[in-house]
């Protein structure tokens, strides 16, 4: 291990990301009410790669710590108020307006009674500070992937079926509306059918989870030199995928992907 400019450990020797939370100077730490629920992701082998395609690696880690849920408003809240953290920083313009309250497509960060929704709309940089704060680092696509699915190569969390209402609140391209007039639904801790082998919930419940670059990734567009990198779906809650983060005027163009509406976790080094 080795500590970042930031004076903070770098985990999962590796991934990395530039850039360092202004908040950071001057910020407390975390309350013991303030640090998120983790999950104990074993080390061992991994294979890393799609179930769409037959292109896949083995790989060997060790064990580490992964955030049971997608960062929350609140827990994101709670890392403002320790001056840890910035306000989100995309725009609607970036982050598309959440003009659709059925679905996760839009800033998250002031919506009445949103406090248990993935925070959404932070840059790649802010998400890092939180993980930071929290005394981790974003997962690089390798941990991502042994926390979201387990070690062996499935499209879901849960397995390779599609899923139902009870997995991931946004079944509509099998034409269910899952309660579709309940905002509950799109709440962390609302899908436990859906859970991962490692016990790692709402995996994809945003269109895409941010993850860290990382100079030996088995995807390149996850590699050392971008910017930052989003696993995504083809369908809801489906691993297929990963992209880089749109940035600039591609970011804000009427055609970006609603991918920037991602969400993130973080991992600790386990103890």
């Amino acid at each position: 291990m080795k500590k970042n400019k930031c004076g903070v450990v770098w985990l999962l020797v590796g991934t990395s990301l530039s850039g360092c939370a202004d908040g950071t100077r001057g910020s407390r730490p975390p309350l013991p009410d303030e640090i998120p629920a983790l999950q104990r992701i074993p080390g061992g082998k991994v294979l890393v790669g799609l179930e769409l395609s037959p292109v896949r690696e083995e790989r060997t880690i060790a064990s580490f710590q992964m955030t049971t849920h997608p960062i929350s408003v609140r827990r994101y809240k709670q890392c403002l108020a320790a001056g840890a953290c910035d306000a989100p920083a995309l725009a609607s313009a970036e982050c598309r307006s959440a003009s659709d309250p059925r679905h996760l497509n839009g800033p998250t960060f002031g919506v009445p009674d949103g406090d248990e929704l993935p925070i959404t709309c932070v840059k790649p940089e802010q998400a890092l500070a939180y993980c930071r704060w929290q005394g981790g680092n974003l997962p690089d696509s390798t941990h991502w992937l042994a926390a979201a699915r387990g070690a062996t190569i499935r499209r879901y969390a849960w397995g390779d079926s599609p899923s139902e209402c009870e997995q991931h609140p946004e079944v509509r391209l099998r034409g269910k509306s899952c309660d579709a007039s309940t905002p509950t639904r799109l709440r962390i801790g609302a899908h436990a059918a859906g859970v991962s082998p490692t016990g790692v919930e709402d995996v994809l419940l945003t269109p895409g989870e941010l993850v860290a670059t990382s100079r030996d990734s088995f995807f390149a567009v996850c590699g050392e030199g971008a910017s930052a990198c989003i696993a995504r779906g083809l369908s809801p809650g489906s691993i297929d995928g990963f992209a880089p983060v749109p940035t600039g005027d591609v970011a804000k163009h009427s055609a970006a992907p609603s991918v920037l509406t991602y969400g993130f976790r973080c991992a600790i080094e386990d103890k």
